[in-house]
């Protein structure tokens, strides 16, 4: 096969991988870190500085975050499941173990 060729077939892959939904379902109360534990980190390992994402100013807030979490993205799957005060458990770690424009969050 071409290189040209296997790449394409890998991000087709990828692609229609990312397409699907996560069916992941978090536990009545989990925290943010338990979900973000069982849900993220498979994905989304901790950065040199110790922080999980550096997030640009459009994203830097926890109705941004929590979008992304029920929507995904090209490379993220959605997470329809986790929601209400989960949602919001999970965009607050997220937002406070992230690098952000004002600075790192604690």
């Amino acid at each position: 096969m071409k290189p040209g060729v296997t790449v394409f077939a890998v991000m087709a892959l990828l692609a229609t991988g990312c397409s699907q939904p996560n069916n992941y379902v978090p536990r009545v109360g989990a925290s943010g870190e338990d979900m973000f534990r069982n849900a993220c980190f498979e994905c989304h390992k901790p950065q040199e500085n110790g922080r999980y994402f550096d997030l640009d100013a459009e994203m830097a807030s926890v109705a941004a975050i929590a979008d992304k979490i029920s929507e995904g993205g090209f490379s993220m799957p959605a997470f329809p499941h986790i929601e209400g005060e989960e949602l919001q458990r999970l965009s607050e770690y997220v937002l406070a173990h992230s690098k952000t424009p004002e600075g790192d969050n604690d």
